[in-house]
C-alpha cells in the first residue's frame, strides 16, 4: 500500500487543477508473471494534466495490483523440467506514467465510452516458488522409458526479487452517472518488462470520477 501511495503522489499532484476529472477505481482480473498466470486485486487512479490545447488529452496514471500466479512443469526456471512439478509466483506490481485518452458521449451527456493507451515505469516485487519432486522413470534418446538416473531430492526452491522496467498500458471503457454519482468500468492491460521477461494483467476496474 505504501508502494502504491508513493506511485501515486504524483498523479494526485498533477490532479489538482482538474480534480472533477480525477478517476479512482478497483477490482480484479487475471495476472501474470514469466510463464504463470493466475489471479490478482488491484487499485488504480487517473487524472488529466492542466487542461491546454496540447494535452487535453493527457493523463497520469497510477495502479498497484497483488494476487498469485502459478504455472506448469514448462515455467521452471531453476528446476529442470523433467522433475519440476510445478511453479507458484507470489507478485506484487506498482506502476505510474502517462497515458492518452479519447472517449465519446451518449445520451445528452450521460454516458461516456472512452479508451486510454500510454507508456510508464513499472516495479515488480516477486516471491518465485519452483516445486522438485523424484521421477523414476525418463524419456532416453530413442524415446525408450526407462529408469532415471542421478534423480534429485524433492524440494521446493524459492527466490525472491524485486525487478523495474518500462511497461505499456491500454484499456476500455464506460463512464455513467447513477445514484447521484459518477461512475466508471473498465477492462484494460498492463505489460511490463521486468527481469529479462514480462509481468502485468488484464484487470478489470469499477470506480468513481471525482
Amino acid at each position: 500500500m505504501r508502494a502504491f501511495l508513493l506511485f501515486s503522489l504524483p498523479v494526485l499532484f498533477a490532479a489538482q487543477p482538474a480534480a472533477a476529472q480525477l478517476m479512482v477505481g478497483a477490482g480484479y482480473g487475471d495476472t501474470f508473471s514469466g510463464k504463470a498466470s493466475g489471479a490478482a486485486w488491484h487499485a488504480q487512479v487517473n487524472a488529466p494534466f492542466p487542461a491546454n490545447r496540447l494535452s487535453r488529452h493527457a493523463e497520469m496514471y497510477a495502479v498497484a495490483q497483488q494476487g498469485s500466479a502459478g504455472g506448469s512443469p514448462m515455467a521452471c526456471e531453476r528446476v529442470r523440467q523433467v522433475y519440476c512439478f510445478g511453479r507458484s509466483d507470489r507478485s506484487t506490481i506498482v506502476g505510474a506514467g502517462v497515458s492518452f485518452k479519447m472517449d465519446r458521449s451518449y445520451f445528452a451527456g450521460r454516458l461516456r465510452a472512452y479508451s486510454r493507451g500510454g507508456a510508464g515505469v513499472y516495479h515488480q516485487w516477486v516471491t518465485s516458488t519452483e516445486r522438485q519432486g523424484a521421477v523414476p522413470f525418463c524419456a532416453d534418446a530413442s524415446r525408450e522409458i526407462v529408469p532415471c538416473q542421478n534423480v534429485p531430492p524433492a524440494g521446493d526452491f524459492t527466490v525472491r526479487g524485486a525487478h523495474t522496467g518500462p511497461g505499456i498500458t491500454a484499456s476500455v471503457g464506460v463512464r455513467f452517472r447513477a445514484l447521484r454519482m459518477d461512475g466508471f468500468a473498465e477492462v484494460g492491460t498492463h505489460l511490463a518488462r521486468v527481469n529479462d521477461g514480462f509481468a502485468g494483467g488484464v484487470p478489470f476496474t469499477l470506480g468513481i470520477a471525482l
